[in-house]
């Protein structure tokens, strides 16, 4: 007796179906194909983009750099009292990071004798 397999739910159907697979498989191919294309296109749009804001932004800045620089030769004393409160603030700022002392704590003292010193140098003529 010779027995028979059902073999039409082993696996997939091999009767002659590859045209439609092979149709299937380059229309994937194709989609892939476009995405990559749009992925590229949308990657340099965006390289284009960012280079033409860098240099707007080059621009901007190498203008307000200019004008600076000439506002500080037509008005040096503003610019250095500028300057001294651009200074003044940074310490301020950079100067608190030791919080057991205040920054009058540190500074006070210091301009305090300072300006002794220099008015006793004035008034005394030694």
């Amino acid at each position: 007796m010779e027995e028979r397999w059902d073999v039409s739910a082993a696996g997939p159907d091999l009767s002659g179906d590859g045209d439609r697979d092979r149709r299937e498989t380059r229309g994937v191919e194709e989609m892939g194909e476009r995405a990559s294309r749009q992925a590229a296109e949308a990657v340099r749009a965006t390289k284009e983009k960012l280079s033409e804001a860098y240099e707007r932004t080059a621009q901007a800045a190498t203008r307000a750099y200019d004008e600076a620089l000439d506002y500080a030769r037509e008005n040096p004393g503003m610019a250095a009292l500028a300057a001294f409160g651009v200074g003044l603030g940074l310490g301020f700022w950079l100067g608190g990071s030791d919080r057991s002392r205040g920054y009058r704590g540190r500074i006070l003292p210091a301009m305090a004798v300072a300006v002794a010193d220099a008015l006793h140098e004035v008034f005394d003529g030694d």
